[in-house]
């Protein structure tokens, strides 16, 4: 049996569950807004250390797709599947990406702390020039998250099926054209001037506050703590295609950051 020789990335790094082989990198996640039947499952536009199985065509609540599972090379086990072929032209955007299921993988940052599953939220906050302030913040609770048990028949993603329903989709009018949109799908989510700041950042960069947004779901609340304190928020995903574009602010427990209760954070 020859040699394997691994690929071994630097930075915020998803490894297999298993044998902590390396996977992924936080900065390659297009989409966190998938699941499968073990649970949460990100959209990479890139991974390594993973050898593919046989193509085959699935059907998926957005049509009908060709994937093939694929596995890690250091102890052989299923991490995912790859979009090969997307039949829908809605979908085409997924073609050549990878799916890793949250089951099988481990996020361990570069000071070598492991966990099941976080996020990096970088906020700005401040007055005068706006000073940056960078923090990462591990989430209370993500290491509390179960091992499920393999199997390789994944289900389409959760938000796959909300893109499919007959949602209707608001189309926003401006005289200008000052219309923000999603960048997967073009639907519009919010007028330009709707926007309370642009002094916010997120970990993928810039991010604008904005009074209200439209064509979004909302996800479940949950506690963060952030620079400026503890906030409850809940994920905000596009309508029609599923993916993650920001949070909303549900409560600030800091009478200072109260404005921004009910109001809607999107990533650049």
């Amino acid at each position: 049996m020859g040699r394997l020789f691994l690929t071994h990335l630097d930075g915020n790094v998803y490894s297999c569950k298993h044998c902590n082989t390396h996977l992924g990198l936080a900065g390659d996640i297009i989409s966190k807004a998938f699941h499968c039947k073990h649970g949460k499952a990100y959209l990479f536009h890139k991974v390594v250390n993973v050898t593919p199985g046989v193509k085959e065509d699935r059907m998926m609540m957005t049509g009908m797709h060709t994937v093939c599972d694929i596995f890690c090379v250091g102890c052989g086990s299923i991490v995912g599947w790859k979009y090969e072929a997307a039949h829908e032209k809605s979908q085409r955007y997924k073609e050549g990406k990878y799916i890793l299921e949250s089951a099988y993988f481990l996020l361990s940052f570069p000071a070598g702390f492991y966990c099941d599953d976080g996020d990096l939220d970088l906020q700005v906050h401040g007055s005068g020039h706006h000073q940056l302030k960078q923090t990462i913040e591990v989430f209370a609770g993500i290491a509390n998250h179960s091992a499920r048990s393999l199997d390789s028949d994944p289900l389409p993603p959760i938000r796959e099926l909300a893109s499919d329903l007959a949602t209707p989709i608001l189309e926003l009018d401006d005289a200008h054209g000052n219309v923000y949109r999603c960048k997967h799908c073009r639907t519009h989510l919010a007028l330009a001037v709707d926007i309370i700041s642009k002094d916010f950042y997120c970990k993928d960069g810039k991010a604008y506050l904005f009074d209200k947004v439209v064509n979004v779901s909302v996800g479940e609340k949950e506690d963060r703590t952030m620079i400026t304190g503890m906030h409850t928020v809940s994920d905000i995903f596009c309508v029609r295609c599923g993916v993650i574009l920001g949070w909303k602010y549900e409560v600030a427990f800091e009478r200072t950051q109260k404005y921004k209760e009910g109001k809607f954070i999107l990533a650049r």
